[in-house]
């Protein structure tokens, strides 16, 4: 037998002989560089009708069957009819092939691909009517010649797009080529899903030994599914396809556009098949001038090994924009400095303006070029871990070149950092790293520091053991300087520490307890010696950002007051954010006073946020995702909304189950009020109104009056209000630093509270709102406090570790304590019958169980967890227990998630 490929105009191209591929059958599949013709056809006549569609002329067949113009009658509407001949109609694995073809094509509604509208079959003939789409195909476009750097940009950002679209949906195409796109006065639009197939449908292989192996469910047997010039090693060695082989087939595209030629070629099929599994193609630029990004990107998409490409057409898509919009950057790098930053994985986004910033610095005042930005997308699976770590859980290397991140597999609830390089969609893990936060770089890039566990570790990026360099029970922050000497929040609240390998930590830092409550995220300055940081207040209005220096540490000079959070940016420029805008400013060298009015760089930016030396910035703009108030039962299964979604937290319901008290907000740039829910008529009332943050309330044991926090700025502290809300409320502890009240026991109302120094827990008499116990003070952090509903038991958490914990002690509090967790945890609560214990796992945010077994002290059983949230910690309460029945109010944590924006030259004008 020989087999015919034949041109689009029906020209024979090449001649093979069948001993190649001498298990073909049932007519020719194979497709080589041009469309595929089958043997057998019986074309439709004209004016044949299928059900109400009248068929017109053909306009191509397939591996998968013919293609007619036609009219549906009814609608007067032009129409594309495939149509699966015959002979293969018969063949019970076609026909469920073409079925699925169907139902994964009918999932698809995008405006770059094709679009189906109906099915049917009659008398033994089965059909698709899709989207009739009028224009060119790419392959004659092709046929004249390349296309212009601009268009081929534009065509590859379109098929990617929509590719990111289907794969989204779980739909691979496995048989992208230039025939399958169509040009149309509308743009792009991908043809022929008919190889698609379900990413994640188990299907069986078979192999042959003088051909590539294939899906039996979808091919005939022995058969190659798609067309060699433009199919993915894996599918080649009859692999599983997935959305990288998409890619890969978008790569060859991409480069034939560029340059005008194949990216691979062969003078026979085998020919072509070992060019694509063992050969790298000449760049494209050895052709025609192309951005160094872009044939960066092109390599990357034509990888072998689908491990080592672009892991997402939506990271592709991205970076084609971005390339798109910067592609008139002069590339200052030259092709040897380009392969070998490549070598150390630096992301195609950055290669070219990170060398053209260095060769601008180090004396330039700001980084040189056009303001750019792309997003980096955390991994699938992944999200950002919640609670006190979120401000620092992603950082930018100081070389722009690595992004590191605190990544919470959802799957697991295991929280690990993870290190991406910046224009590359592979996430490394770095085991050893379980639970790490606030992420700190070396000054030359190559290692990380971290909290966990109660240490202050670092480790390299090459691999290896982290090490342990402190004990600490904070994590707002740390600091590396080219001298080995680290600068770190040790104690949260607290001074900042000076800590050296091998030596104990000494203070650098001393806090006016009149006006600061905490000291936060030091940095140093380019000369290792002078560093800034947070002296935070009650409230952000109150935070003030200093200098200072390792040489004369108790002298300080004020940069900057009223920012939520900030970084430092090369080479005297202090990035903050205010108001929900992220504003960069620069300060004078020596005496650090602000200089000129603030640049924006970003509206409703959230942190984390950090800068690189090469004019880098990370920051979020993924605004909180408004999340409904919840009743769970007693093991994790959702029963229904108690609130639509908005912004929550602190629920707490009344001593009689009617009512539930809470803390909410219109949006997340507004302070917190309380308002009180009644769960009959499902209707709110405000407890408190204002512009200050009034949060943490609690009942009265008869339910009638309400404790809370109010941060008002003229008299912050603990007040009191009847529930019915009439009254302006009454202040029954003034307090300047943080407090919050936790549970109203009797005549004893539990509350926590710290000012300049770690937190305590405090028991005030509701007698007259004047004596107040100690009960539980030491140099850690103790917060909550809950009394076990027998009254002999008392649960609080303290970070004394390093790390959240739950601990038992007698009520009254004696010094004997028993830990119920080891593995994190915060916000305890006593179910009402004292039978269970629930809390809230660090990091994950999960609500957790745990078995109460009597006894003096009592044990603790399995811990179990019942609902995977994400809750907010630290809280006053996240979720509370419903007296009546077996249910729980949970609050989801509004943390926002997302992808991480860089941006690039952000000291230029964003036109």
């Amino acid at each position: 037998m020989v087999i015919l490929s034949t041109g689009f105009d029906g020209s024979i191209l090449h001649r093979y002989h069948a001993g190649i591929l001498d298990r073909i059958s049932g007519g020719l599949l194979l497709e080589f560089g041009a469309t595929t013709v089958l043997s057998s056809l019986m074309p439709l006549q004209s004016g044949k009708k299928l059900g109400p569609y009248v068929i017109g002329s053909l306009l191509g067949a397939g591996g998968m069957g013919e293609v007619y113009r036609a009219t549906d009658s009814r609608l007067n509407r032009k129409v594309a009819i495939k149509v699966l001949p015959e002979q293969l109609a018969s063949d019970p694995q076609r026909l469920e092939r073409f079925e699925r073809e169907a139902k994964v094509v009918s999932s698809l509604n995008h405006p770059r691909i094709c679009t189906l509208h109906d099915i049917g079959e009659q008398d033994g003939t089965h059909f698709l009517v899709m989207e009739l789409v009028d224009g060119e195909t790419l392959e004659s476009r092709l046929s004249r010649g390349r296309l212009p750097l601009t268009t081929a940009l534009e065509y590859a950002i379109q098929i990617s797009d929509g590719l990111d679209n289907a794969h989204r949906q779980g739909v691979i195409h496995r048989d992208l080529k230039p025939a399958n796109i169509m040009l149309t006065s509308s743009g792009i639009k991908l043809l022929d899903f008919g190889l698609a197939k379900l990413k994640n449908e188990a299907v069986p292989i078979t192999t042959s030994s003088q051909a590539a192996t294939v899906d039996k469910s979808l091919t005939v047997e022995g058969t190659i599914v798609g067309t060699l010039q433009y199919m993915a090693p894996e599918q080649l060695e009859g692999q599983e396809a997935d959305a990288r082989s998409d890619i890969f087939s978008l790569g060859v595209i991409l480069y034939e556009m560029l340059s005008g030629k194949p990216a691979f070629a062969g003078s026979s099929a085998a020919g072509l098949i070992a060019s694509i599994l063992k050969t790298e193609p000449p760049p494209p630029s050895a052709s025609e001038p192309v951005p160094p990004a872009l044939e960066h990107l092109i390599r990357l998409c034509l990888a072998k090994k689908r491990s080592d490409r672009w892991q997402t057409a939506h990271d592709v898509t991205k970076q084609l924009e971005w390339i798109r919009e910067s592609k008139g950057v002069p590339a200052a790098v030259s092709a040897a400095k380009t392969r070998k930053r490549n070598l150390v994985l630096v992301g195609a986004a950055l290669i070219v303006v990170i060398a053209v910033v260095a060769l601008t610095y180090p004396r330039s005042p700001a980084p040189a070029g056009r303001r750019m930005q792309f997003a980096v997308s955390l991994p699938e699976g992944i999200r950002f871990s919640v609670g006190e770590d979120f401000v620092r859980s992603a950082s930018i290397s100081p070389d722009g070149e690595q992004i590191v991140f605190t990544g919470l597999d959802q799957a697991t609830g295991r929280a690990l950092l993870y290190v991406r390089p910046v224009g590359v969609a592979k996430a490394t893990p770095l085991e050893g790293t379980e639970d790490g936060n606030s992420i700190f770089w070396s000054p030359d890039s190559a290692s990380i520091g971290f909290v966990a566990d109660g240490k202050l570790q670092t480790v390299s990026l090459s691999g290896g053991t982290p090490r342990e360099v402190g004990k600490t029970s904070g994590n707002a922050g740390a600091t590396w300087n080219k001298n080995d000497v680290i600068l770190a929040s040790l104690k949260n609240p607290g001074p900042i520490f000076k800590v050296i390998a091998g030596s104990a930590p000494t203070p650098i830092t001393t806090l006016d307890p009149t006006t600061e409550i905490d000291h936060r995220w030091p940095q140093f300055l380019e000369d290792g010696d002078r560093f800034l940081y947070m002296a935070a207040g009650l409230t952000a209005a109150e935070n003030k950002i200093y200098v200072s220096s390792l040489r004369a540490p108790q002298t300080r000079t004020l940069v900057l007051n009223g920012v939520a959070a900030f970084a430092y940016a090369y080479p005297n420029y202090v990035i903050y954010l205010k108001s929900g805008k992220l504003l960069a400013q620069e300060f004078d060298r020596d005496g650090f006073t602000l200089i000129g009015k603030p640049t924006t760089l970003a509206n409703n930016a959230l942190p984390p946020f950090s800068a690189s030396r090469t004019g880098a910035v990370t920051y979020r703009t993924n605004p909180p995702t408004p999340s409904p108030l919840v009743w769970i039962r007693t093991d994790g299964s959702v029963i229904e909304n108690a609130l639509p979604p908005g912004y929550y937290t602190d629920p707490v319901i009344s001593p009689d189950g009617s009512e539930v008290a809470y803390a909410t907000t219109e949006s997340i740039e507004r302070p917190l009020n309380v308002a009180i829910l009644n769960l009959a008529s499902r209707t709110s009332r405000n407890l408190t109104v204002g512009d200050t943050n009034d949060r943490a309330p609690v009942w009265s044991p008869n339910g009638k009056e309400i404790a809370f926090l109010s941060q008002r700025p003229d008299a912050p502290g603990m007040y009191r209000k009847s529930a019915n809300g009439i009254g302006a409320g009454e202040l029954i502890l003034p307090f300047p630093g943080v407090l919050w009240p936790y549970q109203w026991v009797g005549t004893n109302l539990i509350y926590f509270a710290g000012v300049s120094g770690a937190n305590d827990v405090w028991m005030l008499s509701t007698d007259n709102f004047k004596a107040k116990t100690a009960l539980l003070q030491s140099s850690a952090n103790e917060v909550d406090g809950a009394v076990s509903p027998d009254g002999k038991w008392f649960v609080y958490s303290s970070n004394e570790t390093g790390r959240w914990e739950i601990y038992l002690t007698t009520f009254p509090v004696s010094g004997t304590k028993l830990p119920i967790t080891t593995r994190g945890g915060t916000d305890p609560l006593w179910a009402r019958d004292g039978k269970k214990l629930y809390y809230v796992k660090p990091a994950t945010g999960e609500l957790v169980s745990v078995t109460v077994i009597p006894g003096n002290p009592p044990q603790f059983g399995t811990h179990s967890r019942i609902y995977r949230g994400p809750l907010e910690y630290p809280s006053a309460h996240s979720y509370d227990l419903d007296p009546k029945g077996d249910r729980i109010l949970v609050a989801p944590s509004f943390v926002p998630q997302g992808d991480i924006t860089v941006l690039l030259n952000w000291a230029s004008s964003p036109n």
